[in-house]
Formats: C-alpha cells, sequence, structure tokens
C-alpha cells in the first residue's frame, strides 16, 4: 500500500496541475473527490458496519466525531478566516487518518489468515491486501494533486503525500503487535476516519470541482467510477 501510493504521489512531477478555480483544477478536484467518496463508503463505512460488535453504534458515533473534530479544528479559534485550517492541512488530517484503519485491517487480517480457527484463508488475505494496495493508487494520486491544488510545490506534494501513506504500515505493525486492542478499536477508526474524509470532500473538493461547470462533475464521476471498477475486479 505504500509503495502503491507512494507511485500514485509521482504523478504529480508528470502532470500539469492548475490551481483550484482553473479548469484544470476543477478535474483534479473532482476526480480526488470520486476517489475518497468511494473510500469513505467502501473502504471505511461498511467495513466499521460489519466488524462492529455493538450494532450501527460505533459507525454513527465515529462518523459524528470525525466530521465534528474536523468542523471544530476548522472554526477554532472562533472561526477567525486567517485561522482557520488550511484545504491542505485537512487532506492531510483526512488522509493519514483514513491509513491507520487501512493497515490495520490488511494486518489484521493477514495475521488471522495464518490461524486455521479464523476461517480467513491465506487466499483471502491475499486479494484483500492486492485489492488495497492498488487501489492505493489513485488515492495517493489524488492526493498528491490535490494538494498541488493548493499551491503546495510539487516535492512538497509528494513527500507530503508519501509522509502519509508511511502511516499505513506502521498502523499495521502496531494493530498485530496488540492485536485485540486493535480489533475492538477498528469500527470505531474506521467511522472516524470516514467523518473527517467525507467533511473535506463536501467543505474542499466539491465545491472547488463544480463552480457552475461540468469537467469537475464529470472527473468526480469518472475516479468514483475507477475505484468501482478496481473494488468489483479484485474482489476487495
Amino acid at each position: 500500500g505504500f509503495c502503491m501510493t507512494l507511485l500514485g504521489a509521482g504523478f504529480v512531477f508528470f502532470l500539469k496541475i492548475s490551481p483550484f478555480g482553473t479548469a484544470l483544477g476543477r478535474i483534479f478536484s473532482g476526480f480526488a473527490a470520486g476517489v475518497m467518496l468511494f473510500a469513505l463508503i467502501f473502504s471505511l463505512l461498511l467495513p466499521a458496519l460489519d466488524t462492529a460488535t455493538l450494532g450501527a453504534l460505533p459507525a454513527l458515533c465515529g462518523f459524528a466525531a470525525g466530521g465534528g473534530l474536523l468542523l471544530w479544528l476548522d472554526l477554532w479559534p472562533g472561526g477567525n478566516e486567517h485561522r482557520r485550517l488550511r484545504p491542505s492541512h485537512r487532506m492531510l488530517f483526512a488522509v493519514g487518518l483514513h491509513n491507520i484503519p487501512q493497515g490495520m485491517a490488511a494486518a489484521l487480517t493477514c495475521a488471522m489468515a495464518v490461524q486455521p480457527e479464523s476461517g480467513i484463508s491465506p487466499a483471502a488475505a491475499a486479494a484483500l491486501c492486492t485489492g488495497l494496495a492498488l487501489q492505493s493508487l489513485p488515492e495517493g494520486m489524488a492526493l498528491s494533486m490535490g494538494l498541488r491544488g493548493t499551491g503546495l510545490p510539487r516535492k512538497t506534494s509528494f513527500f507530503l503525500a508519501v509522509a502519509t501513506a508511511a502511516i499505513e504500515p506502521a498502523a499495521g505493525l502496531l494493530s498485530v503487535l496488540a492485536a485485540d486492542a486493535a480489533s475492538a478499536a477498528l469500527p470505531w477508526l474506521l467511522s472516524l476516519s470516514a467523518g473527517a474524509m467525507l467533511y473535506i470532500v463536501a467543505d474542499d473538493f466539491i465545491p472547488c470541482a463544480a463552480g457552475g461547470h461540468h469537467e469537475g462533475t464529470a472527473s468526480c464521476l469518472g475516479g468514483f467510477a475507477l475505484m468501482l471498477i478496481l473494488h468489483t475486479t479484485l474482489g476487495a
């Protein structure tokens, strides 16, 4: 997952990315919105519901906490415009948060696959990890291009995306070392990440992608469709 995110982030060096508000900026904003919308639904919220032992409570509470946390950080202190979080900060926070449960899910699945009583085969674990890794390619591309669209230099956008991706293997390692606690916390973290990600999609990417034009909306559909193809093809 880390390597594929790194590869996707590298596209920032080869593609010309315009700031938010331009036609090309709207296209990349829409693409990032489509990718992140898919990720928050299929990689975060639905797994949170599937793995929870308390029904929908962890998903609802985590989702509200994730969006509420970013809203609080964004408005603190008192909604002063020049003190608000920048779009690049919100992107890094939400995507970095998303990589924690994603790394945990992959590592815990692999750990359970080597235990016969778990019911998870090594082939199923390999398919999950392959799917997550390949889906990390467009996610890394969307993040680095989104950061570039906020005005950051190419190198800064690339290295910030790579630093965010490094959270995934670190979280995976820690989750295996503390498997019981990680399994209990996983649905809460998945939904927390989904709430934070939806906040930045709604507050940053969708307004930047729209602006009374259609290329951003079409790009959003394309990003979502690409992730859907990867998800259904790989069964992850």
